[in-house]
């Protein structure tokens, strides 16, 4: 009985690292990214725009990641070389219409719902000489992508590099724009990555007017690894979802102050549960054991 519980602990605890490192996740709660725009020609122009997680959506029984943007300010007018922190107002974000991302975080990759189908946005295996398969590449006859290089950056996150001329970074995602599939440009117009962070790391990219949801920050989510049951408590009136790491939905609930969730059925893995109220939405990754 004692070896059983101590190679059960054992396991837990090589999970649990397992997690806590070798892969950051872009897809974390409040990411952003901010795209410099760059008009080139006669009469051109560039801007800054932020886009930002913005809730979830299901398509054909998986879960993806809804966005909003905003054109980012400076004195109330589109400058030149607007440098952080500027300006953003949160009233005026828009939904993005069409474009959906899902990360599957045990597959280590990126996908884009685009032109209605999936295809690969970034996918964080890969080593020199690999080909990015399934990425969208149009009006290019035979059009393939190849990894070129793969460093790591001062943070510890691999970047790849593509013989298309761009590159991709482990927990942040593409260089130029997340909502960009490869070989999709139109002349005349480039973007950049001006600035990324997400809910716990601004990296002081702007100042942004918004309000809080509290009631969401509130919520206690226990035990976490859990058997049987999970308890949310504090909850107020929210929804509940539970989805496994490919992002197929697997359960639904609401609750009005605390709920207990039986996930005894479940296989041991990694699971997200996603909690919302009419204010947005906060997920969080469970370990079922």
């Amino acid at each position: 009985m004692f070896k059983q519980k101590l190679c059960c602990i054992l396991l837990i605890s090589s999970i649990i690292k397992m997690l806590s490192q070798d892969y950051t996740p872009v897809l974390k709660e409040g990411s952003f990214w901010d795209i410099e725009t760059i008009q080139q020609g006669f009469g051109g122009h560039n801007y800054l725009k932020r886009i930002q997680v913005d809730g979830t959506i299901e398509i054909n029984n998986k879960r993806y990641t809804k966005l909003k943007q905003v054109t980012i300010t400076d004195s109330d007018k589109n400058t030149f070389d607007i440098s952080p922190p500027y300006f953003i107002n949160s009233s005026e974000f828009k939904p993005v219409k069409d474009i959906f991302l899902r990360e599957d975080v045990n597959e280590k990759i990126l996908y884009i719902f685009y032109q209605n189908k999936e295809y690969v946005l970034c996918n964080f295996n890969l080593k020199k000489g690999d080909k990015l398969e399934n990425a969208f590449l149009p009006f290019i006859e035979d059009a393939e992508i190849f990894i070129t290089e793969v460093t790591t950056n001062k943070n510890g996150e691999k970047v790849f590099y593509t013989d298309q001329g761009n590159f991709y970074t482990e927990g942040i995602g593409k260089s130029d724009n997340n909502l960009t599939p490869y070989i999709h440009t139109i002349d005349g117009i480039l973007e950049k990555l001006n600035c990324y962070g997400n809910a716990q790391n601004q990296n002081n990219c702007a100042k942004t007017l918004s309000i809080q949801n509290n009631q969401l920050t509130s919520v206690k989510v226990y035990p976490n690894p859990v058997k049987d049951i999970l308890k949310i408590q504090n909850t107020g009136k929210i929804q509940i979802k539970i989805y496994n790491a490919t992002g197929v939905l697997l359960k639904t609930s609401t609750s009005k102050s605390s709920a207990e969730i039986d996930i005894s059925t479940f296989k041991k893995g990694i699971y997200i549960l996603e909690i919302s109220n009419t204010k947005g939405s906060k997920r969080t990754k469970l370990l079922k054991i």
